[in-house]
C-alpha cells in the first residue's frame, strides 16, 4: 500500500473577498473603490529561446526570461465618482455653479415647434417662464411646457393659440457647491497606489500592495442597460518603485 503523506491543512482553501483602496498620485487620501466584481493580478512573462544549430536537428538549449510584466484587471460594481471618472479616463471633481436670477435663452422661431426639447446653460432651475415675441397668449406650465429643473431641460408640448416668433425662456439658477463631475477622455490614465485587502472568511487573510499602478478604460460602459447593474472594467500595468526595497519593487502580499 502506498503511503500517504500529510495533507495541507484546509486553512490554504481560499474563498477570496476584499476591499479596494486607491491612493491618486499626489494624494495622501485612499479612496474606497467599493463592492467589485472581480479583481485580478496577471504575471505576464516573455522568454528567449536559443535553439543549438550544431545538431542534425535544431534543438531548444537555453531560455531566458526577458521581460516581466505585472498586469492587474478589475470590475467595480459601484458607480462612486472615482468610477465614473475612471470609467471615462478622467478625473472626478466637485461640480459647482454660482446662483443667478433673471436668466433668459432666447429661441429662434424657426426652431420653437411642438415636441421641442431646449437646454438651458444651467442645471438645477427654478421659476422658469417662457414668452413669446408676438402674440398675446400665456404660456402655462405643464400644459404647454414641461420642466426637468434639475437637468435644465424645457419641453414644449403645445404652442398657445396665437403666439409666435421668437421664444424667451427665463429662469433662475441655484447654487451647486457638491455632487460630481468630470471631463470625457481628457486624460491618458489614472495612476496611483493600489490596496487589495483581504476581508474574507474562508482562508487565510491577504493584503496586496502595487505601489505604482496606470489604470485605464477596459471596455465601453452602459449608459442604458434593461435590468443588468452597471459596471466599470478598468485595466492597467504596476510599475516599479526603486525606494521600495529590493524584491517588492513593484509590490508585495502580506498575510494577515
Amino acid at each position: 500500500m502506498s503511503k500517504v503523506f500529510s495533507p495541507l491543512s484546509d486553512e490554504f482553501y481560499s474563498i477570496p473577498k476584499a476591499e479596494l483602496l486607491f491612493q491618486p498620485r499626489g494624494s495622501t487620501k485612499f479612496l474606497n473603490l467599493g463592492d467589485a466584481d472581480s479583481v485580478e493580478i496577471t504575471i505576464s512573462v516573455e522568454e528567449t529561446d536559443r535553439y543549438a544549430n550544431n545538431q542534425a536537428t535544431r534543438t531548444l538549449v537555453k531560455r531566458v526570461v526577458s521581460q516581466v510584466d505585472a498586469e492587474v484587471s478589475m470590475t467595480l460594481a459601484q458607480m462612486s465618482p472615482y468610477a465614473r471618472a475612471a470609467s471615462l479616463m478622467s478625473t472626478a471633481t466637485v461640480m459647482t455653479q454660482a446662483a443667478a436670477t433673471d436668466q433668459t435663452l432666447v429661441i429662434p422661431s424657426a426652431d420653437v415647434e411642438a415636441g421641442g426639447i431646449y437646454r438651458l446653460p444651467r442645471l438645477s432651475v427654478s421659476g422658469v417662464e417662457l414668452t413669446s415675441a408676438t402674440g398675446t397668449g400665456t404660456w402655462v406650465a405643464n400644459t404647454h411646457f414641461r420642466v426637468d429643473a434639475a437637468a435644465g431641460l424645457v419641453e414644449i408640448v403645445a404652442i398657445p393659440s396665437g403666439l409666435s416668433g421668437d421664444l424667451t425662456i427665463g429662469y433662475d439658477a441655484a447654487a451647486i457647491t457638491s455632487g460630481h463631475q468630470s471631463g470625457i477622455a481628457d486624460g491618458t490614465g489614472i495612476r496611483g497606489r493600489l490596496i487589495v485587502r483581504g476581508i474574507n472568511a474562508i482562508g487565510v487573510k491577504s493584503l496586496v500592495e502595487l505601489h505604482d499602478v496606470e489604470l485605464r478604460p477596459a471596455s465601453a460602459r452602459a449608459l442604458i442597460s434593461e435590468s443588468d447593474f452597471g459596471t466599470v472594467e478598468l485595466s492597467g500595468r504596476a510599475y516599479p518603485d526603486g525606494t521600495q526595497p529590493a524584491g517588492f519593487q513593484i509590490g508585495r502580499e502580506s498575510t494577515l
